[in-house]
Parts: C-alpha cells; sequence; structure tokens
C-alpha cells in the first residue's frame, strides 16, 4: 500500500537539499525533530507553495501554477489532479468536516496554535470515524505535518507532535506555511479536489466511487482583506470527477447538489462570516463546496455539470469592477 509518508518525506527532503532554491529555512531542533519554514522567518514562495500543496495531497498528486480567466478578469490560478482523490482527502484539513473540526485540524501545544493537515493524519487517524469511512491506515515510522499558523514553532510543539505520530525525532517534519506567505496562499487555493470531496462526504456518497480528480482555483490577491483563499474556492473554483457510481443511486442528482450555490450563505463573503460565527464552526456546509462541477459517469460516459463561476461577486470581493 502507498504510504503518504514516505512520499511526504521524499518532498520535504527536497526542499531541504534545495532551501536556497525553494527560499526556504531548514531547522533541526536539538530534540531531533525537523521544521521546514515555507513563509515566516523565511521568504518562500510560489514554488514552496506548490511542494507544500504536492504533501497535502499526501504526494499522490500533481500541482501546477496556471491562470483562468473571469469574465475579463485574468488571475493566477492553482491545478491540481490526482488519480487517488481519497488519499490526498484524508491529507487535507477541510472545516467542511463537522467531526474533523474536534480533532486534528486544531493542534495546540501551550500556547501555540495551527491547523495541522498532511500525511500525519493518516497516523493520528483523527477523527476515527472519518478514517473507518476512508479505511486507510499509515503506518510507516516516519510523519510529516503541515502547520497552517502565523506562529513559529518551538521544541515543544515537535515534542507533543511526537507524543501524537509516536515516531523517532529524526522521523518528524514539521511544514509551516503561515496563510499571510504566498506559500500558504497557494496550499490553501488548491483545496479545490478536497472541497469537492468534502462535498461528496456530507451528502452520504460513497467518496471512494470517485477514480480520478482535476480542480483548478484562481489565488486571491496576497494580503487582501476583502478576498480569502475560502472565497475562491467556493465561488470561483471548477471540479472535475470521474465517477464509478454506485449501484441504484441516480449520479446526476448527487452531482446536482454538489455546487456551492446550493448553500444558504451562498453570496456572503468568507470573511464576514468567519467573523459571524468568530471561525468556521456554523458556516453552512454546504458552502464548502466547488463553484462549478463536472462529474463524469464512468459507467454510462455521460457528463453532468452543475453551479458556475460567480465571476461578478469574485470581482466584487477582490474589489475590482
Amino acid at each position: 500500500m502507498l504510504s503518504v509518508n514516505q512520499l511526504g518525506v521524499g518532498i520535504c527532503r527536497k526542499m531541504m537539499d534545495n532551501a536556497e532554491e525553494y527560499n526556504v529555512k531548514h531547522t533541526l531542533f536539538k530534540n531531533g525533530v525537523h521544521l521546514i519554514d515555507t513563509g515566516n522567518r523565511a521568504l518562500g514562495g510560489i514554488q514552496a507553495g506548490l511542494r507544500v500543496t504536492e504533501i497535502c495531497l499526501g504526494g499522490v498528486g500533481n500541482v501546477s501554477f496556471t491562470s483562468m480567466d473571469l469574465d475579463g478578469l485574468t488571475l493566477p490560478a492553482i491545478a491540481v489532479s490526482t488519480d487517488f482523490p481519497v488519499l490526498s482527502l484524508l491529507c487535507q484539513a477541510s472545516g467542511g468536516y463537522r467531526e474533523a473540526m474536534e480533532g486534528w485540524i486544531n493542534f495546540t501545544a501551550g500556547s501555540y496554535a495551527a491547523i495541522a493537515s498532511g500525511p500525519a493524519r493518516a497516523i493520528v487517524h483523527e477523527p476515527e470515524e472519518m478514517f473507518d469511512v476512508l479505511g486507510y491506515r499509515d503506518d510507516a515510522g516516519v510523519a510529516v505535518v503541515v502547520l497552517q499558523s502565523e506562529q513559529y514553532p518551538d521544541e515543544k510543539v515537535g515534542t507533543r507532535l511526537l507524543e501524537r505520530c509516536k515516531v523517532n525525532p529524526e522521523n518528524l517534519y514539521m511544514v509551516l506555511s503561515p496563510l499571510s506567505s504566498m506559500s500558504g496562499l497557494v496550499q490553501v487555493t488548491a483545496r479545490t479536489v478536497e472541497n469537492a470531496m468534502v462535498k461528496l462526504h456530507s451528502l452520504n456518497y460513497d467518496v471512494k466511487k470517485v477514480k480520478f480528480a482535476h480542480g483548478v482555483a484562481p489565488l486571491p490577491p496576497l494580503g487582501s482583506r476583502t478576498i480569502v483563499p475560502d472565497d475562491m474556492l467556493s465561488y470561483g473554483s471548477i471540479v472535475h470527477l470521474y465517477v464509478v457510481p454506485e449501484e441504484k443511486t441516480d449520479l446526476r442528482e448527487i452531482a446536482k447538489k454538489m455546487p456551492s450555490q446550493t448553500s444558504k450563505d451562498y453570496g456572503r463573503p468568507f470573511t464576514e462570516l468567519i467573523r459571524e460565527h468568530k471561525g468556521l464552526r456554523g458556516i453552512d456546509i454546504n458552502l464548502f463546496a466547488p463553484a462549478e462541477v463536472y462529474v463524469n459517469n464512468l459507467k454510462s460516459g455521460e457528463l453532468y455539470r452543475f453551479g458556475k463561476v460567480n465571476s461578478d461577486l469574485v470581482k466584487k470581493m477582490a474589489g475590482l469592477h
């Protein structure tokens, strides 16, 4: 079986060996834990963000920098594709999983707080209910944790992660990717396929029926206070899913329910929703979904399309008219 942590370590070592090229900083703490800083004390950048995204995809996805045209507005964009959408999903950290909000995603160590994602989730297996559905566990003896936080981790953070991951110190790799950095902006905007899989899960559809997936979403301006990656995912993303449908299930009707426009919160900026709910909890789960979705029925060959990229709303949120 594929080890998402072994694959993630390979990407970490590539960044460590080419730290200057990626504008990252590698630190080996006294307790033996590795830290790769991709945007706090190090500048990081687009290439570092692409590598972090590959780690978040469990090492089984392709990530590239491209562009999207939103009715005359051309923005840089992140495209992802994978032949292992379920493994990609388990490595990421979406607020769309209600049960996940209670677990690993909200990592703390003393006063340190971060959104934790990446391959190590396949070791921690939290929340257990989700991993029972996915049916995957990684016992590779190495662990890679992506920390989305503006705080710089110290050895105590590494020690806490060692307790959770139960690996030797030299086999733990922490990857710091603050949302305020280009690296963080890239890896969060790249969660297109994840959002689609989350939506399927919330519709009680067997996500293991999805065999291949591709998604693309535009990058918001770095440092913007009016539009964030979540807005781009819900209002600007396009996802293609290739599905072997369940027996006696109308895949077209499932696809129809997938786009974010089915949400009662549709049309509202995430900055407003997060402020109102004091975080992601409480935001309608249906908003954590692609703006536009294509579902290819692999039994019949039919292609279903629902939803639409909301170019006008993206322009308005970004302050462009």
